[in-house]
């Protein structure tokens, strides 16, 4: 899953908001503002829901500031496809949500690096269940299980 950043005026009722909206480019609600912030991070896509709040929460104070103390709130959600306004949330829910996000997605067997939809995945043949995020890992989580069946026969 990816996460894009984008600034919403939400038609539903004119809030200012800076949604994390799950899906990337493409399940963004469509109205998103012309990017001001890019050097913050608006406008680009995160492979990690962490880096995506932390991007919303920076833009969102960015554009309070230069709104003058307008209220601007952040949001996170899926679209579907859809056009649908984000319900807004306070820094510390989305950084909850964004942590428990975090937690529940598919990370190498080896080395825990996050391991992205679309990509190449590696499996050991006696171990399915295990993925992996590269050819160096799998050999490594390999050589070590080998060693580790070693060692539990010398015992």
């Amino acid at each position: 899953m990816t996460w894009m950043v984008t600034r919403q005026i939400q038609w539903s009722g004119g809030h200012m908001v800076v949604e994390v909206s799950g899906g990337g480019w493409d399940l963004t609600n469509p109205d998103a503002l012309s990017p001001s912030y890019k050097h913050l991070g608006e406008f680009k896509e995160f492979d990690d829901p962490r880096a995506a709040c932390e991007t919303a929460i920076a833009v969102a104070h960015a554009w309070r500031k230069d709104q003058k103390g307008k209220k601007i709130s952040v949001a996170h959600g899926h679209t579907g496809g859809m056009t649908m306004p984000f319900e807004p949330c306070t820094t510390t829910s989305l950084r909850k949500w964004a942590k428990d996000t975090y937690a529940n997605m598919k990370k190498c067997g080896n080395c825990q690096a996050l391991i992205r939809e679309g990509r190449d995945v590696y499996r050991l043949e006696y171990d399915p269940d295990t993925d992996y995020c590269s050819e160096h890992c799998i050999e490594a989580a390999d050589a070590q299980n080998q060693k580790d069946a070693e060692e539990e026969r010398d015992q």
